[in-house]
């Protein structure tokens, strides 16, 4: 693995076998893209991502960095996958979310605790309970049975 220096002294990493590559394909610089830095270059007035550069994809599909880090664009660290498959890595939570949990909220009416999880447009009720490890291990199960291609219910 390699260290590619990007414009604000940001560090991008790719894999070996890349490296040479992406560094004569030119300058890259730091994007900061809904909280998470990106790596590009300019080609013919367009932005090219270096995860899609190592990857050599120009697809509908969204590019994974299972990780979570946008600057590392080992090519083991990067997957081609849907925007729902990518969304369910988003671990990004609410400001008002109390629970720390995406999809686990507690009913102020009810006094307990609500998972759902939403996928493909659709919003999934996944039960309500007395407990916050209940609401929150209905959630996770949910999670694995999409990303299995199941029904998260």
């Amino acid at each position: 693995m390699r260290q590619l220096l990007l414009t604000n002294s940001q560090l991008a990493l790719v894999s070996d076998e890349d490296y040479g590559r992406v560094v004569t394909a030119g300058n890259w610089y730091a994007d900061v893209h809904k909280k998470r830095t990106y790596a590009y270059r300019r080609f013919n007035h367009c932005k090219i991502y270096l995860h899609r550069f190592v990857l050599d994809y120009s697809g509908k599909e969204d590019i994974d960095h299972i990780d979570g880090n946008g600057l590392n664009c080992a090519r083991e660290n990067l997957r081609i996958v849907s925007r729902t498959e990518n969304n369910l890595n988003n671990h990004n939570i609410r400001s008002d979310n109390v629970s720390g949990k995406r999809g686990v909220y507690y009913d102020l009416t009810y006094k307990k605790w609500k998972a759902e999880i939403k996928h493909s447009g659709r919003k999934y009720y996944l039960g309500s309970f007395s407990l916050f490890e209940d609401a929150q291990q209905a959630r996770i199960q949910a999670e694995l049975r999409l990303q299995q291609g199941l029904s998260p219910r």
